[in-house]
């Protein structure tokens, strides 16, 4: 069971709570330089992000669909829908609060 923590303020960290997340859960630890190249991207979207996890990782996402879903999964349960930007993330925090 995930420990509960607060809600992200920014995206980048709000990447960085995911790859924290797809590291503890499913095994995938990127490097500290491609943790936070990935975190300093303006705009994701669910497939790119996958993409660019497994590619770190040497892997081909199209051979491990289960891990390619869960990780889209826990993409889109993070930011709410299959793609973030700065002004799309800060207006979801506002609706929230």
């Amino acid at each position: 069971m995930m420990k509960k923590r607060r809600s992200p303020k920014t995206m980048p960290e709000a990447l960085d709570f995911l790859l924290y997340d797809i590291c503890v859960e499913l095994g995938f630890c990127l490097p500290p330089e491609d943790n936070a190249r990935i975190c300093a991207s303006k705009v994701w979207d669910a497939e790119a992000f996958v993409r660019e996890v497994f590619r770190v990782e040497g892997m081909d996402p199209d051979e491990h669909l289960t891990l390619k879903r869960q990780i889209q999964k826990r993409f889109t349960d993070m930011f709410g829908s299959s793609r973030i930007d700065p002004e799309s993330f800060q207006q979801r925090r506002q609706c929230e609060s």
